[in-house]
């Protein structure tokens, strides 16, 4: 069901590119997981990484999760990604000395797709169907389902459109 340093991408160094678990919180599975090699998923205590049915990340993802990281089914996520529901240091507000919380859930919807080189970060809410552009960088929450997401910061570049899939 969990299967971590698969696959052989071709521009990844298999004696460079080292897969890294470091689990303690949880890690759920609905099916079939494939975590490509040089992956590195740091889940901390008290926090969950939810995984839908058929997730595949082709190689070194960094998943971080001190809270709550949820995927939903059939979500792929391509190489040198970043995913992380915390920056680790909470803010303070200088006016009215109110403390910002240093990490949020994050929500990756069914059939997503995650380009090369993206970063999710605290907060994010990304939709069924949704393709995210190489390099993007989502921090906020999205509504609209089968868009694609691009830049920095992140809107909707087209709609009505998703990952073709392989039956």
């Amino acid at each position: 069901m969990f299967y971590v340093g698969f696959g052989q991408v071709g521009i990844f160094d298999k004696t460079y590119e080292r897969t890294v678990l470091q689990i303690n919180g949880v890690v759920e599975l609905d099916g079939k997981v494939y975590l490509g090699q040089g992956c590195r998923l740091s889940v901390a205590n008290n926090a969950v990484v939810h995984f839908g049915k058929s997730f595949v990340n082709t190689a070194a993802m960094t998943l971080v999760c001190s809270n709550s990281v949820f995927f939903g089914e059939d979500c792929t996520v391509a190489w040198n990604t970043l995913i992380m529901d915390t920056d680790w240091h909470q803010t303070i507000d200088v006016v009215n000395n109110k403390v910002k919380p240093c990490s949020k859930p994050i929500h990756v919807g069914c059939r997503t797709w995650i380009g090369t080189r993206a970063i999710v970060l605290k907060g994010a809410h990304i939709p069924d169907g949704c393709i995210i552009g190489a390099g993007a960088i989502i921090t906020q929450k999205f509504d609209k389902e089968n868009a694609c997401i691009v830049g920095n910061p992140a809107r909707i570049a087209k709609e009505n459109i998703t990952m073709q899939r392989k039956n």
